[in-house]
């Protein structure tokens, strides 16, 4: 049997401190069962499932086809070596489709593929394995490429394949999308975009507001408290830099950031030693603690701020503990349009919160009111996975 550790604590005598609102009680995380760890992991790996074609090395495949980049076509079967003596020589192709059934090959040209995150599909020749040639001029000028990245490997130098991985890790993260439409170009541009704008703006308001303040509440929270040196903390939507996470890691080594990976990988580009604290891994490892500071009121609409509920809820095992603030600004969050009043803000959040993980665990621990500030601290334990089991699903 394995031996408990020196400040594990009993659930009775854990949930008596919790009511009398105690921050001091940790108790160390376990999985009763794999099962619970395996229903997790599903959930989260979406936005982590993304993988160069194994067979070659490099290539994104879907439908049968491999999309390779043309400085990688060496990898790719001799067969696209005959086809391409089909086409004119001067053709401008750079991506090669290849059909891994027929053998049938597409060489198409992308005019933006190094400077638009989702370049255009543009003129190419088309060989049949029976080396029957077509010229489609434009004919697919209104799709778009997804996970550019994928058809190229770490080395290409023309664009930023760190930035490239995190913008797919971002518009992945966001619920509502219709993957049988994203490679139009009209749905794209009307439905998406606005989508990924509207989490870059939030990121940009959490750099100036909350995150980067000198001494944020849930910092000077954390930083009072007494708790086992080994404790494992997360801070959840750390912003760019994770300057609250690297405070508190001075005190508790064991702290980890993470956060939209368009903004950490831009943190990570321009200070390398950031690596260690962001880990954009974290929703699917364990800790004692998260705290989501100034992360729900920046959320831009009520949809998006039940899907980040859903991610808190879903990376917390049984006996983790949440800290999270309701500051009165900014409020981006909207509802049929129009930005939601304070008032309706906290109202909301907590009946989600209590729909997740039950009225009796989401404590209010804390009340800031000053001519400056207004915002509410809760702390909340999940004690078991039945409150919000859906939310996972």
């Amino acid at each position: 049997m394995r031996k408990r550790s020196s400040y594990r604590i009993k659930v009775r005598k854990h949930k008596r401190r919790l009511k009398s609102g105690n921050t001091t009680t940790i108790v160390r995380k376990h999985y009763r069962n794999n099962n619970k760890k395996l229903r997790r992991t599903q959930t989260l790996k979406k936005a982590s499932a993304l993988k160069r074609e194994k067979k070659y090395g490099v290539g994104k495949t879907i439908g049968g086809f491999t999309y390779v980049h043309s400085n990688y076509e060496d990898v790719l079967p001799e067969r696209v070596k005959e086809a391409k003596e089909k086409i004119p020589s001067d053709f401008p192709y750079n991506i090669i489709k290849y059909n891994n059934k027929t053998s049938d090959v597409y060489f198409i040209h992308s005019p933006d593929f190094d400077i638009a995150n989702e370049p255009i599909v543009g003129d190419s020749w088309f060989v049949s394995n029976d080396n029957k040639i077509v010229k489609h001029n434009k004919a697919y000028s209104n799709k778009l490429y997804h996970h550019k990245w994928l058809f190229v490997k770490e080395d290409y130098p023309f664009f930023n394949v760190e930035l490239a991985k995190s913008r797919s890790e971002t518009w992945l993260s966001i619920p509502g999308i219709d993957k049988n439409k994203i490679g139009h170009k009209k749905y794209w541009e009307d439905i998406v975009i606005p989508k990924i704008q509207d989490i870059e703006m939030m990121i940009k308001t959490g750099q100036k507001r909350g995150i980067f303040a000198k001494n944020p509440i849930l910092t000077r929270l954390i930083l009072c408290e007494n708790f086992p040196k080994d404790v494992k903390i997360l801070d959840f939507g750390a912003g760019t830099n994770a300057l609250q996470a690297q405070k508190i890691k001075e005190k508790y080594p064991n702290t980890k950031a993470y956060d939209y990976p368009l903004s950490a990988i831009k943190s990570i580009i321009q200070n390398p030693k950031l690596f260690e604290i962001y880990d954009l891994d974290a929703l699917n490892k364990d800790y004692d603690i998260i705290i989501a500071s100034n992360v729900l009121n920046v959320q831009p609409n009520v949809k998006q701020l039940e899907n980040t509920l859903n991610k808190i809820y879903c990376s917390m095992d049984r006996d983790t503990i949440l800290f999270l603030n309701l500051p009165r600004e900014p409020i981006k969050v909207r509802n049929n349009g129009c930005v939601i009043s304070y008032p309706e803000f906290v109202k909301f959040t907590i009946q989600e919160l209590e729909q997740r993980f039950g009225q009796e665990n989401v404590i209010r621990i804390r009340e800031v009111c000053d001519e400056k500030t207004h915002s509410y601290v809760l702390k909340i334990i999940k004690e078991k996975d039945g409150h919000g089991k859906v939310f996972c699903s």
